[in-house]
């Protein structure tokens, strides 16, 4: 009697220690969630104030996205891409080096950041397959942004005509730097951006780049 009296003591005390260990994994499991989440949330709070606003149009949208770390990323979608360029952008990036929306049409989105003093690069995203051509200093596109010009950056007085779509191969033209100028892009007074043609004026001499 006393050995059975003991055996469900001893029962009742297994189960509850038992009840007690599924508790206390749930409890962790519930309380590790929610963690989480509230990183997550704190994440994306703290970035509101340094993040740069999403850009949408008609064929393009373009986003900053919260990642882990109090860290974003810049997100580009088409109708038919969905590309995240990077994803290592926080508060402590200055907000001319983020990539920005530029310029759009139905087969190419165009961000613009800038790398120094007198110094941008263009990221255009083609829109059917994600193919990302990097160009720097570019000066001007035509209106059909079929074709861009910037400055080599070998030889800073050569300006480049490049067809976006790559129908022709890239033609070279000289425009001499005056001495004062460190940069080319400092030198160009103003682009004109034709239909069949670019006109760069710099200082008395004027330019044509025909395509």
């Amino acid at each position: 009697m006393v050995v059975a009296v003991r055996d469900r003591v001893y029962a009742k005390i297994v189960l509850i220690a038992l009840i007690f260990a599924i508790e206390g994994c749930s409890y962790d499991s519930n309380y590790q969630d929610i963690s989480i989440e509230n990183s997550s949330d704190s994440s994306d709070s703290s970035l509101q104030g340094c993040k740069p606003s999403d850009t949408i149009t008609e064929y393009w949208s373009v986003q900053y996205i919260p990642q882990d770390n109090f860290k974003y990323g810049v997100k580009v979608q088409s109708d038919k891409i969905d590309l995240m360029i990077r994803s290592d952008f926080d508060c402590s990036f200055p907000t001319n080096v983020i990539p920005k929306y530029y310029w759009s049409d139905s087969n190419n989105l165009c961000l613009r950041s800038f790398c120094g003093l007198n110094c941008f690069n263009d990221e255009i995203i083609n829109s059917s397959n994600g193919e990302i051509q990097t160009i720097r200093n570019a000066i001007g596109y035509s209106e059909d942004k079929d074709f861009v010009i910037f400055v080599d950056e070998v030889d800073l007085n050569k300006i480049i005509l490049k067809s976006i779509h790559g129908l022709q191969q890239d033609k070279y033209y000289n425009l001499d730097t005056p001495i004062d100028c460190q940069t080319k892009i400092e030198c160009i007074d103003s682009v004109y951006e034709g239909s069949n043609k670019f006109t760069i004026y710099q200082g008395p001499e004027v330019l044509e780049i025909k395509f």
